[in-house]
């Protein structure tokens, strides 16, 4: 029992990392901020026009800035901290 439930854990880290740096911080934005629908809609669709795309890039800097804010915040109470795979 103890196998299986360790292989599942293993299996869902493993989608978990499959996801795409863009989903993963697509997936936090969406947490942390409260968003328009038409946001959402830019986040999940991708851009149509060099507008849209200045607006999704513009909302990709913010969630960089609230990562920094959450990162500096768990690094203070000793958590460990998420690593950006783009840094890397």
């Amino acid at each position: 029992m103890g196998l299986q439930k360790k292989t599942t854990n293993n299996i869902q880290i493993r989608n978990l990392v499959k996801l795409m740096p863009e989903e993963i911080w697509k997936i936090q934005y969406k947490k942390w901020k409260k968003l328009k629908p038409y946001q959402i809609r830019l986040i999940d669709d991708g851009p149509k026009s060099q507008s849209q795309a200045w607006l999704l890039n513009s909302m990709w800097c913010e969630w960089m800035d609230l990562k920094d804010r959450n990162v500096s915040k768990n690094s203070e109470k000793g958590i460990s901290s998420w690593t950006d795979p783009w840094e890397a």
